[in-house]
């Protein structure tokens, strides 16, 4: 499966703290994937949307935050692959 090899940590992350069977990995391997390179600062989501899809990070990093009430960001997370 050539899907298996670019979702390998995913899997491995999954199989190392989960019981997800051989079966439960080939579903998720047929769900529907889209693979997206994005600039830097672009925003996948935006603080109060209601996301339609979940967002895996390949390569690089990015980050969650909130917006204070004096407008500034307060980093919460940070996604790495």
């Amino acid at each position: 499966m050539k899907a298996y090899i670019r979702y390998r940590p995913l899997i491995r992350n999954l199989r190392s703290t989960t019981e997800i069977t051989d079966e439960g990995i080939r579903q998720l391997l047929e769900l529907p994937m889209i693979e997206q390179e994005v600039d830097k600062g672009y925003e996948v989501v935006h603080e109060g949307d209601h996301p339609t899809r979940c967002c895996l990070v390949l390569e690089g990093f990015a980050f969650r935050y909130r917006i204070l009430v004096d407008g500034s960001r307060q980093l919460v997370a940070f996604n790495v692959p």
